[in-house]
């Protein structure tokens, strides 16, 4: 699973779990 961050960034598994929880604003 692969997720795009607001920030543009390619994350995925856990660690796009991750972003969404800890936004890095």
């Amino acid at each position: 699973m692969v997720l795009t961050t607001k920030d543009g960034m390619t994350t995925s598994g856990s660690f796009a779990s991750n972003q969404v929880l800890t936004p890095s604003t």
